[in-house]
């Protein structure tokens, strides 16, 4: 009997142990540890959506991007292409191919004008090449008369065609042989004809 009681007397004490341990227990609510961690998952979790959302705007703003980009590029293409359609086709008469001036226009002046562009003189091959230009345009070849003068004598006389370059003229190159000329300073003129006008040109060689 002693020893059933004894017995008894220790459950009841192990059952007064238990419920002594269980009533100290902190509830989880109540432990850092654990607020700590559920709110960095929230955080996480958080962060992950919203880097899944931003990711998701992207393709749509670059689409918007590309898509105002074509559509610009078409209006400047389609300006261009109207520009162009637009524009008045030249004419194959005098109006195309005559030089167009800001000031003056000289195809309107009475007397033909041009410039000697080089003048070659060889004292080896004793030879003088001239090229010359026209600022006028010909409708139709004319001439051009080579003269070389000392003192207002002629020394040497040529003529050679002159043509319409562009929108210019221009005469043949000239070449004279100068074996029998003495050297020194001479005058070279060219007489300009065509376009049923005249001028003169004049310019100093030495030879």
């Amino acid at each position: 009997m002693i020893c059933c009681a004894k017995l008894g007397l220790r459950k009841v004490n192990n059952m007064n142990t238990n419920n002594q341990k269980r009533a100290h227990r902190t509830p989880v609510y109540r432990r850092p540890a654990v607020i700590i961690t559920f709110i960095a998952i929230l955080i996480i979790v958080a962060s992950i959506v919203l880097i899944i959302f931003m990711n998701l705007d992207h393709p749509e703003t670059n689409n918007t991007d590309q898509t105002a980009d074509n559509s610009s590029s078409a209006t400047s293409s389609n300006r261009t292409t109207s520009s162009t359609s637009t524009s008045a086709p030249e004419d194959d008469g005098w109006e195309s191919k005559a030089p167009q001036y800001e000031g003056e226009n000289v195809n309107t002046n009475h007397e033909l004008s041009g410039t000697i562009l080089r003048k070659e003189a060889d004292s080896n091959a004793r030879t003088l090449t001239v090229y010359a230009m026209i600022d006028q345009y010909f409708n139709e070849p004319g001439s051009c008369i080579f003269l070389l003068k000392k003192a207002d004598n002629v020394v040497y006389r040529t003529e050679v065609k002159a043509e319409a370059d562009i929108t210019t003229s221009i005469c043949d190159p000239i070449t004279i042989s100068t074996s029998q000329i003495d050297p020194g300073t001479y005058e070279i003129e060219i007489q300009l004809s065509g376009n049923n006008k005249t001028g003169i040109i004049k310019e100093e060689v030495e030879l």
